[in-house]
């Protein structure tokens, strides 16, 4: 069985596809989101599985990785000392100055978006927000994979392969357009805050 043959007919892809994402949420390494595009884009190319079985799977899985870095720096804020404090509150600074614009810029980041969910369990941010916040960057990147997945087929004329590569280059260049905007307009800063760690009796 192939890589095609294995997407098309496999019962376990789902799960796997959700627990992979769900990891890159605090494992970086795991190149999660050009595993959602590969399988975006077979699934376009063949038509099976159906498309939105995946998104759903792709988006479950990134709104708990993102709760699972939420979590975590929420406990390290107050349970280190020395670099890792200090590096969350170097991420905590596009929290404490955008917000939700940061959450929602981050997602797209594959890199950025671990250290960004992170600092706001670490800075406290409100988690109902944080949680509605979450839902929709969830939503909107699984639409995103879904998008550029079924371009690439398009433009592959149905071939899986080519579809992949496609949409894997795709990616690539639309993260490292949004980095070069992200820098540009000042997201992430090199200063760090003043306070920007919650505080709690130890």
């Amino acid at each position: 069985m192939n890589i095609v043959d294995y997407i098309e007919q496999s019962n376990w892809l789902l799960p796997l596809l959700f627990l992979a994402v769900a990891a890159d949420g605090v494992f970086p390494p795991l190149p999660s989101e050009l595993l959602v595009l590969s399988v975006v884009a077979v699934a376009a190319a063949t038509g099976n599985p159906p498309m939105w079985h995946l998104l759903l799977a792709a988006g479950l899985g990134a709104l708990v990785g993102d709760h699972l870095a939420y979590g975590v720096g929420n406990r390290l804020a107050t349970r280190t000392r020395g670099p890792v404090r200090a590096g969350l509150a170097r991420a905590a600074v596009p929290i404490e100055r955008h917000g939700a614009t940061a959450l929602m810029v981050g997602r797209f980041l594959p890199a950025g978006r671990v250290a960004v969910n992170a600092a706001a369990g670490a800075t406290g941010f409100p988690y109902r927000t944080y949680v509605a916040v979450t839902l929709a960057t969830s939503t909107a990147w699984a639409g995103y994979c879904g998008l550029v997945g079924t371009v690439s087929a398009r433009w592959a004329d149905g071939n899986p392969l080519t579809a992949t590569l496609i949409a894997a280059g795709t990616a690539l260049a639309l993260g490292a357009v949004v980095d070069v905007v992200r820098r540009r307009t000042a997201v992430v800063s090199d200063d760090l805050p003043k306070s920007s760690l919650k505080s709690r009796n130890r």
